[in-house]
């Protein structure tokens, strides 16, 4: 059916649009919209929508109106359009006390991932996993699970509402509970890159919002890791293929995560260069300033031989290798992190006091020292650093 795909509509058997018996639409809500009036009721209708893009929900609840029997594809799931909306309509609401406030990038980052860490408890159930894992069977009323795939989803769409750029990633990380058999097992997580000049932060970082679940608590041991930090402990293999080239410490390693897979991949290959010019896009104005005579900006067109040849300029890969190193190790401190919860409480609460903030930072660094014991943790140097400015001596008897 793909191969027969017209950007705004495919036509699944006859040609004339008033008589097919089912339509795919694909991105375009107002096209939508136009061809749900044209059409008769009984002709199906499904709509292919970017889960990269945010979109207007009261068109689509004019197209509900008409025919609420139309179904959305959004990346790997079909689902009703009233269920879309009333999701999506969830999601903008989470948000709703941040959006329009003078919060930074970062102060809104870690409201969101608190949101998300709390949304419920991790629960799995292997002949459920579906309900565990879809964005829409989770935020059903009887719905108790939730894995790593489900707090992914959320925090994606959540940092798409505050322009956050995030994907999804995958790795095999360890099973901390069966370590001694050192079994481990698929997981999901984010990256997302956070640029915020209130707190002098641009960088990409890893976000694992699963391993900080816990609804009595605000964790962010793995709200901010590098991913150098996410792949040094106890992830085993960084998955895709593509963002691990974030995580690079030497030329030598960034050369080799470069050509590794273009023998066997060119595919996983590109994928590459496509993840640093998603997050980065600056780099290629950049790379034109250095070498006028090549048009990088045309990368996504280039073969694999055209690639060679870059990887074969020394000007090329040391430039990428030092604006990624550069961007990718930078520590967001527990002081910086601290700061910006105490900016968000004083505006979302104006009249909060200091003995009331006082008590909230306790709490939160108290929970997040804690974490040094847990298994889960992966960077032990920033939880120490994290802590040891705010918790003296006199503070630790008193959790005694």
């Amino acid at each position: 059916m793909g191969d027969n795909m017209d950007t705004n509509i495919v036509h699944k058997q006859k040609k004339d649009i008033l008589n097919i018996d089912s339509i795919l639409l694909s991105d375009d809500i107002n096209k939508a919209l136009e061809v749900r009036l044209k059409t008769p009721i009984t002709t199906k209708i499904e709509i292919k929508l970017d889960t990269n893009k945010l979109y207007d929900m009261s068109i689509l609840e004019k197209i509900s109106v008409i025919d609420p029997s139309i179904t959305i594809i959004y990346g790997f799931e079909d689902v009703n359009i009233i269920t879309f909306i009333k999701v999506m309509k969830s999601l903008d609401n989470m948000v709703k006390p941040i959006i329009n406030t003078n919060l930074s990038i970062f102060e809104k980052y870690l409201y969101v991932y608190n949101v998300t860490t709390h949304f419920k408890q991790y629960k799995d159930q292997v002949c459920r996993e579906d309900d565990a894992l879809s964005l829409f069977r989770i935020f059903e009323p009887n719905n108790d699970l939730i894995v790593c795939g489900g707090f992914s989803k959320i925090l994606f769409e959540l940092c798409k509402r505050i322009n956050i750029k995030n994907k999804l990633i995958s790795a095999d990380a360890y099973e901390i509970a069966y370590e001694e058999y050192k079994k481990t097992r698929p997981h999901v997580r984010n990256i997302s890159r956070i640029t915020d000049e209130k707190y002098n932060i641009d960088g990409i970082y890893i976000n694992d919002a699963t391993w900080d679940n816990d609804l009595d608590n605000e964790l962010y041991t793995t709200a901010l890791l590098t991913p150098y930090e996410s792949i040094s402990a106890y992830d085993t293999n960084i998955g895709i293929g593509s963002h691990d080239i974030f995580s690079v410490q030497s030329y030598d390693e960034f050369l080799y995560q470069l050509d590794k897979d273009s023998k066997n991949e060119y595919k996983v290959f590109k994928q590459t260069f496509d993840y640093i010019i998603y997050f980065y896009p600056e780099i290629i104005d950049n790379l034109n300033k250095i070498n006028s005579y090549y048009n990088y900006s045309k990368l996504e067109n280039k073969t694999y031989e055209d690639y060679k040849i870059l990887l074969s300029d020394n000007e090329f890969t040391n430039y990428i290798f030092n604006f990624i190193y550069d961007k990718c190790n930078k520590r967001i401190s527990g002081k910086t992190i601290i700061s910006a919860l105490t900016n968000i409480l004083k505006t979302l609460y104006p009249n909060i006091s200091d003995k009331e903030i006082d008590r909230y930072i306790t709490k939160v660094t108290k929970a997040n020292y804690d974490k040094y014991d847990d298994l889960f943790l992966i960077s032990k140097e920033y939880d120490k650093a994290y802590c040891a400015e705010y918790l003296t001596k006199e503070s630790k008897n008193k959790f005694k």
